[in-house]
């Protein structure tokens, strides 16, 4: 392993270490407030393209970067976090906070 892949397995690694962090909050908040799907989505298109370059330094040299499972594993993280984006409304924090609609009576 050189210096470059420490590098980017650096890099993978802050990324990483912030996911959760993100997850959590949004779990313990119950809202997806102020989140991006579109922000996620070119999350993890940019891991994929990283992926991507793995895969065809992979074919050519027939050895596999250990950046891969970091980039996997980031990605899975980022995936956690998309899931709960589109299962919670953005404008609910729990059942008392959904918007109030006008009695018919």
């Amino acid at each position: 392993m050189d210096a470059v892949q420490l590098c980017e397995i650096g890099m993978l690694v802050a990324f990483g270490i912030s996911w959760p962090f993100n997850i959590l909050k949004s779990w313990r908040s119950r809202t997806a407030k102020g989140k991006s799907v579109i922000f996620e989505y070119l999350v993890v298109f940019g891991y994929l393209i990283g992926l991507l370059g793995k895969y065809i330094s992979w074919r050519r040299t027939g050895v596999l970067a250990w950046s891969v499972w970091f980039y996997i594993a980031d990605i899975l993280m980022v995936l956690t976090d998309f899931c709960s984006i589109t299962a919670t409304p953005p404008w609910t924090a729990g059942p008392r906070s959904w918007p109030k609609t006008k009695n018919r009576r």
